[in-house]
């Protein structure tokens, strides 16, 4: 008896989870794709990060031709590693080196799959993804130590990646998220 009450109850949990989505598109629809990016970065400024993942899900889910997509799927993919659910963060960010793969954000996207590839222990994957980040940068340091490129996300997230003559360095928000060496 307890299971079938059980059962009934992820039933009703199921049902008022999509309706609320429903109610979402519908909302949604009324508006222009801008506006909900708009209110997604007002959001994640604001340090309201769950509101904000919302409206940039919404708007990857609703307005795949908007202008504000690869910068959406790039924020969803953020809160899914903060929040520990690295089998979706590891799916949006395979998007979108599918969707772009001359994204801007790409040498960040290798950097969190690299990540992920650490945590589930896949280890053919970390050797390829950090093959991959090694060879897409021609480096030429001449007179110089270091060469550095960064990217703040629409979560106000600052990224940076630092190329030295001997490793990468991937820092999040100024702290070290991962290094490579060769």
């Amino acid at each position: 008896m307890l299971i079938f009450s059980a059962k009934i109850r992820d039933k009703q949990v199921i049902i008022s989870f999509l309706l609320f989505f429903l109610f979402l598109a519908s909302f949604a629809d009324a508006q222009n794709d801008k506006a909900i990016f708009k209110r997604a970065l007002r959001s994640a400024k604001n340090g309201k990060t769950d509101f904000a993942f919302c409206d940039f899900h919404l708007l990857v889910e609703l307005h795949r031709g908007s202008f504000h997509y690869s910068e959406s799927l790039f924020a969803v993919g953020e809160y899914y590693f903060a929040t520990k659910a690295y089998g979706h963060a590891k799916n949006i960010f395979l998007k979108i080196l599918d969707v772009n793969p001359a994204s801007k954000t790409k040498i960040f996207v290798k950097s969190y799959l690299l990540e992920i590839a650490k945590i589930e222990g896949d280890t053919d994957s970390v050797t390829e993804i950090r093959k991959s980040i090694i060879s897409s940068e021609q480096l030429s340091l001449l007179f110089r130590d270091f060469k550095e490129y960064a990217y703040v996300s629409p979560m106000f997230k600052s990224h940076r990646v630092v190329y030295f003559i001997d490793r990468i360095e991937f820092f999040i928000d100024d702290k070290l998220f991962s290094e490579i060496y060769y």
